[in-house]
């Protein structure tokens, strides 16, 4: 008994160790989860490590990689030349990114504005570049791109609401309209509707409060700041002239400008002249004209900048000068005005770089409508049709509404004007349909550079002032919403060159 109960005590103090032995030696499970932690504490410490060694590897080839760009900018401006770096900067596509670049470096600047030819090499050789691409795409039947436009569409001039009546009004709401494009060249943010004195902060930089635009060549405005003064400005570039003083003109019923390149590059870089922006036009330095018509004192006074003086004479007209409108179109030297007070009888040519020796008749003549030009109520009305510069040539288009087919009609003629005789050809004659029959359409301008395209509004529905600017461009099922505007809006289309046009300074008063 005595053994057996010593060997129940042994296997029992076994059995305890074993269990006390169990407990304090880890077992296989918690092994098995102590080696996968370390595992993945290793497995982190490993891509921290890989990704630090990739960060500084991107970092150190991000750094190589700038310094061999360097190195090779800095080799290839060490031997390229002059010519060859202007060449590279003549193909830049507009002056902004011209200025851009020439604030890199002296020498870039030092090429940009380069003092030979009078400081003006640089801007002939840019635009003569430019000039021949677009010959060359229109050669090729390329598709071309259009130079950057902008519509100022200010009120009427007096509340009448009419093209001929032009009194003074100081303050035209106005709505603007800027391209793609010349959103880029703008400075500061664009905004389409403007109200009070107008234009959204786009002539703020002429000190006048008031600030009536009277005529546009291209990219320049001629503004009235005040019932004596004029000023011509580019809104692009800010720089404006202020012209003299001339005599009050309270009977002042229209005006006009328009201008003409002042430099040899048709004969240096070969070709012949259009002048407006047409494939051979250099705007590098420009001469123009200012026009003041009374037909009160059938007189007209004619600004030259380069004299820089007024010249006043009289007016010899077979047809009375209260038929003119009162918005005139600028060529070639020449200010066109549509004739007609409801019904359109044709436009005249006033040639305001003739000199005033010269015989009046020959300096202002009458230009007949075109042939197909159609006639009659509802079809010949001064609202109806509209005057415009295309791709340096004058245009006339008309729109009207054809009943019996439930359709519009376009059609648009150039001039062929030789100073002497004039001829017209027709160059569109379609017809379009609106899907919204319910108001009509009327014709306000003519795309500046797009030969294609035109500018329509709807007509006023006595509910409000305000109104829809559509584009309809030959070819489109439909017109094109653009903008809003404003009932019995005068529009002035903008086209913005290559390079922007500089004023010329005026000559010193004597």
């Amino acid at each position: 008994m005595l053994e057996l109960g010593g060997k129940r005590r042994s296997e029992r103090l076994r059995l305890r160790q074993k269990t006390r032995d169990e407990s304090e030696r880890p077992t296989e499970k918690r092994i098995c989860k102590q080696r996968a932690n370390n595992g993945e504490r290793q497995q982190s410490e490993r891509i921290r490590i890989v990704n630090g060694e990739r960060e500084s590897s991107s970092h150190s080839s991000a750094a190589e990689s700038v310094v061999a760009v360097s190195e090779a900018a800095a080799k290839f401006m060490s031997v390229v030349s002059d010519d060859l770096l202007q060449e590279i900067l003549f193909r830049l596509p507009h002056s902004k990114i011209v200025i851009q670049c020439g604030t890199v470096c002296k020498r870039w600047f030092s090429l940009v504005t380069s003092r030979s030819q009078g400081g003006l090499y640089y801007i002939r050789k840019f635009n003569h570049h430019h000039r021949l691409k677009r010959q060359q795409q229109q050669e090729r039947k390329q598709v071309e791109e259009h130079l950057p436009y902008t519509l100022l569409m200010t009120s009427r001039y007096s509340s009448g609401g009419d093209d001929l009546q032009f009194s003074y009004c100081p303050y035209t709401p106005c709505n603007n309209f800027f391209s793609d494009k010349s959103k880029i060249l703008r400075h500061g943010k664009v905004s389409l509707l403007t109200t009070g004195d107008g234009h959204d902060g786009y002539l703020d930089f002429l000190p006048w409060p008031s600030r009536v635009i009277k005529s546009s060549f291209d990219d320049l405005l001629l503004i009235m700041p005040n019932r004596k003064e004029f000023l011509i400005c580019n809104p692009l570039t800010r720089q404006w002239i202020l012209l003299p003083w001339t005599r009050n003109f309270p009977d002042l019923d229209s005006c006009g400008f328009v201008c003409k390149p002042n430099c040899n590059c048709n004969s240096q870089f070969g070709g012949s002249y259009s002048y407006s922006y047409s494939n051979n036009y250099c705007n590098c330095r420009i001469k123009y004209r200012v026009v003041l018509i009374s037909r009160l004192h059938d007189s007209v006074s004619v600004f030259s900048s380069e004299t820089g003086q007024w010249t006043e004479s009289t007016l010899q007209f077979p047809e009375t000068l209260y038929d003119w409108h009162a918005t005139s179109v600028g060529n070639n030297g020449i200010l066109y005005w549509a004739l007609g007070v409801t019904q359109l009888k044709g436009i005249v040519a006033l040639n305001a770089f003739k000199d005033g020796d010269d015989l009046e008749e020959k300096r202002c003549r009458l230009i007949c409508l075109p042939v197909e030009f159609a006639r009659g109520f509802g079809y010949g009305h001064s609202k109806r049709a509209r005057l415009g510069v295309v791709r340096g040539r004058l245009r006339l288009a008309q729109v009207y509404f054809l009943k019996r087919s439930d359709s519009y009609v376009l059609k648009a003629w150039e001039l062929v004007d030789d100073h002497r005789n004039a001829s017209w050809d027709l160059v569109h004659h379609v017809r379009f349909k609106r899907s919204d029959k319910s108001v009509l359409l009327f014709l306000v301008a003519l795309h500046p550079d797009d030969g294609d395209a035109v500018f329509l509004t709807s007509g006023n529905n006595g509910e409000t002032e305000c109104q829809d600017l559509f584009q309809y461009k030959i070819g489109s099922d439909d017109v094109e919403p653009v903008c809003k505007g404003r009932y019995g809006s005068c529009v002035f289309p903008l086209v913005h060159p290559w390079w922007p046009t500089t004023i010329p300074s005026l000559p010193p008063s004597n």
